[in-house]
């Protein structure tokens, strides 16, 4: 139905899209110029380097919403009520943006072990999980 040339445009657009705009491919879709959503599945689980172009777009998309969300907070009026909602928005759009690319934008984990690296590591049950006596 598309040509290489007219298919590889589409997607140079829906990435383009994407990475300026941080919109979603169901949001970018809806545009009746652009094939449909499950055409746009199809050629992203037929084609690898379309796959890395729509990935690295989803990235600058969520740099995107991350800046947004930064001139939405410095924007937003100083009354107790706009401050309240803005932060409420702030706080949902962070979390969404942690479930979305947790990697930069999840909470960090650091887990350390420490002592003595000849001993063995004793684990514990919970009593709960103990043979009774």
């Amino acid at each position: 139905m598309y040509t290489k040339d007219q298919r590889q445009e589409i997607i140079d657009r829906i990435c383009r899209i994407i990475a300026d705009t941080g919109k979603s491919l169901r949001q970018i879709c809806e545009d009746d110029s652009l094939p449909h959503r499950d055409t746009i599945n199809d050629w992203l689980n037929a084609n690898k380097d379309f796959a890395d172009q729509y990935a690295r777009a989803k990235e600058e998309g969520y740099d995107y919403e991350f800046e947004q969300m930064e001139k939405d907070i410095l924007n937003t009026p100083e009354d107790k009520d706009s401050i309240l909602k803005a932060r409420l928005l702030w706080d949902h759009r962070r979390w969404a943006l942690s479930k979305k690319f947790p990697k930069k934008f999840g909470d960090k984990t650091h887990l350390e072990h420490s002592g003595d690296s000849q001993a063995p590591i004793v684990i514990f049950e919970p009593a709960s999980k103990r043979p009774k006596k």
